[in-house]
Formats: C-alpha cells, sequence, structure tokens
C-alpha cells in the first residue's frame, strides 16, 4: 500500500508532466469531481497562488463546492470551459481572486450558498454584469460580507445589476444577497 507521500509524489509527477505537456501541445489534463481539488491544491502547492491552472479540463466537472475558499489564489482560470458546473457553493468564499471570469457558462449553475461570501469586490465587478443563471435554485448568502464593497465602485446602485443587466427580475436572488432562500418562480423587481 502506498504512503499518503508517495501518492503526493505521483500526483506532483503527473501535475508536472500534465502543464509540460499543456505547454507543449495544448493539450489538457482531463479532471472530475473526484480529482479536481486535489489536482488544484497540489497545482497551487507547486506552483504558487499565481498559477495558470488553464491546463486542466474542467468540461465534465459539474461540482466546484469550496474549490477556493479561504484561498489567496490568484491565477489564471478564465479559460475553464465551465458549462456542466451546477454547484459553486462558497467557490470563492473569503477568498482573494479577482481575476476575469466573466466569460464563464454558468448556465447549469444551480446552487450559489456562500458563493461570493466575504469574496474580493473586484470579482464581482467583473462577473454581476456578464454572468447569465437562468438555472439557479439556491443562493443564500451569496454576497454576504461583500455587499458594502460593491455599492461604492457601482455608484451606489448595486441594485441596477439587477434591474437592467443580466439578473433582470430576478428578484428571488436580490432577496437572497443577505439571507437564505429558496427559489420558486420568477418575480419582477
Amino acid at each position: 500500500m502506498k504512503t499518503d507521500e508517495q501518492k503526493r509524489e505521483e500526483l506532483t509527477l503527473k501535475l508536472r508532466r500534465a502543464y509540460d505537456r499543456f505547454m507543449a501541445t495544448g493539450r489538457k489534463l482531463k479532471a472530475s469531481d473526484r480529482n479536481l481539488h486535489g489536482y488544484v491544491y497540489q497545482a497551487l502547492e507547486m506552483y504558487g497562488m499565481h498559477a495558470d491552472l488553464s491546463f486542466l479540463d474542467v468540461s465534465a466537472v459539474t461540482d466546484m463546492c469550496g474549490m477556493f475558499e479561504g484561498c489567496p489564489f490568484d491565477g489564471d482560470i478564465s479559460g475553464w470551459h465551465t458549462g456542466a458546473v451546477r454547484t459553486i457553493d462558497a467557490m470563492f468564499r473569503n477568498s482573494g481572486f479577482h481575476e476575469d471570469i466573466s466569460g464563464w457558462d454558468t448556465s447549469s449553475v444551480e446552487c450559489m450558498d456562500d458563493a461570493f461570501n466575504g469574496a474580493d469586490p473586484g470579482l464581482l465587478l467583473n462577473i454581476l454584469p456578464a454572468w447569465t443563471i437562468p438555472s439557479v435554485r439556491s443562493c443564500g448568502f451569496m454576497f454576504n460580507g461583500t455587499w458594502a464593497d460593491l455599492d461604492e465602485p457601482l455608484g451606489g446602485d448595486l441594485f441596477r445589476l439587477f434591474r437592467d443587466g443580466r439578473l433582470a427580475g430576478r428578484k428571488d436572488i436580490v432577496d437572497g444577497l443577505y439571507g437564505q432562500v429558496t427559489l420558486g418562480k420568477e418575480a419582477s423587481l
């Protein structure tokens, strides 16, 4: 039976080879719900908090819950193909991440509880006007601890994003900004 150290060394070698292959050929390492967290944590240990994680193919991943929670990660994940992702609960909670991921396909995301609770406001300024989340069912405390930091850079009218932007008509999301909410029938603002 392999020791934890041996398993970590094997994973390090696998990721190093995958990263080198990606740099040489553009071929990515296929990730799944089962192994994505391990790949990410090991890559950050190897390459640091500004690592380019583009070498990971996340197209089959459905659960990114807690992925960067409490982590100072601020590398490149802008090219991740996220169309299959259904859960991003606490993904960026208390995270320093603020890179532009406005191009992510979030059409399948259903659960966003605590997704940006205490997150860097810079991240939200990028994604709020761009993301479309028609499938979301749960978003309790989504922006808790971040709201005050967002209001001023947006000219004191954060609700404009919900009223006029891609989240227009999603009163259920506005109601879930600070508290727990179970989404039902959409309502107009």
